[in-house]
């Protein structure tokens, strides 16, 4: 019997170090592409599962007051970062009060056809009921497509609560996924961004609030500003990134436009497939998360 119990615990301390091992490399998955470690992603995406099983192995080796309780807290402690991510603890949430809040709302409306044209109208109105309960005070609206049943005039009066607006038209000869914004405050200046061969676009206006000026931007895409003041667009309908420059012109920064697929390179050269977002730090360096080839790619401009 002795023989079966000692057979059992060095089984027990195999397969918690073979735990361990498997969860460490699954914190690693972040850095390691699928193509290279198919194991490592397998154990990325388990984690929970993992982190649950090396949870209940440290208790087992703290009932039996064991050291190996420690690989598997060494397992725990490696993830920390993923499992504060997924948990955080509750806290308190800070009240404001006086009259120095301003809030903004952003909203893809989808041309507010989320269930068929014969709801369009209910649903503008609805979403203009909630983001006056939310008390709104700036509402930025995507992809909010004016048509013959849903006029300029009838979106004007569904969203009157805010009674300044800027809902730019299309260019001639194109055909925008038109943005609109609706204040609370006056609107200043305003300008309407489009880009080349896509229906993407972008606007910037100025509100006055009490005095001050705060300029807004409503983009469909994520954007970025370097500290010379360049507004950085991914317009992942072109795979490109695109700059526009504090004087208004609009350049390539990477990418072949029109163009989809996966090459590193010169910033001639370089290939994307639809990326949704960029980000740009201090030293200049741009990142780019690469939407379809599931990469976050980096340019560095030397």
């Amino acid at each position: 019997m002795k023989a079966v119990f000692r057979l059992f615990y060095y089984i027990s301390i195999l397969l918690t170090i073979l735990l361990a091992i498997f969860t460490l490399l699954g914190g690693f998955a972040r850095w390691i592409s699928p193509e290279s470690s198919l194991l490592a992603s397998l154990a990325g995406l388990i984690m929970p599962v993992l982190l649950v099983l090396n949870l209940l192995v440290t208790i087992y080796w703290t009932v039996r007051w064991r050291y190996w309780v420690f690989i598997p807290l060494v397992a725990i402690a490696w993830n920390w970062e993923y499992i504060s991510n997924i948990y955080q603890i509750p806290h308190q949430v800070p009240s404001y009060k006086g009259d120095n809040i301003l809030t903004v709302g952003s909203y893809n409306v989808c041309s507010f056809n989320f269930d068929g044209p014969e709801n369009i109208k209910a649903n503008a109105i609805s979403i203009a009921q909630y983001m006056q309960s939310q008390k709104v005070d700036i509402l930025c609206l995507q992809e909010c497509t004016l048509t013959k049943e849903q006029p300029l005039d009838s979106i004007k009066a569904i969203f009157s609560y805010w009674p300044y607006s800027y809902v730019p038209q299309s260019p001639e000869g194109k055909s925008l996924l038109q943005l609109a914004v609706f204040s609370k405050y006056p609107i200043g200046k305003k300008e309407l961004r489009s880009f080349a061969r896509t229906s993407n676009c972008s606007m910037w206006l100025d509100v006055d609030i009490n005095g001050q000026t705060l300029r807004i931007f409503n983009h469909p895409r994520q954007i970025c500003f370097d500290k010379k003041g360049n507004l950085y667009v991914a317009d992942g309908s072109n795979h490109v990134i695109r700059k526009v420059s504090p004087d208004g012109i609009v350049s390539t920064v990477v990418g072949i436009a029109g163009v989809k697929g996966y090459r590193d390179g010169s910033p001639d050269e370089a290939m994307f497939n639809q990326p949704d977002g960029v980000a740009i730090d201090d030293e200049g360096t741009i990142y780019i998360a690469d939407y379809e080839n599931r990469l976050i790619r980096k340019l560095s401009i030397e």
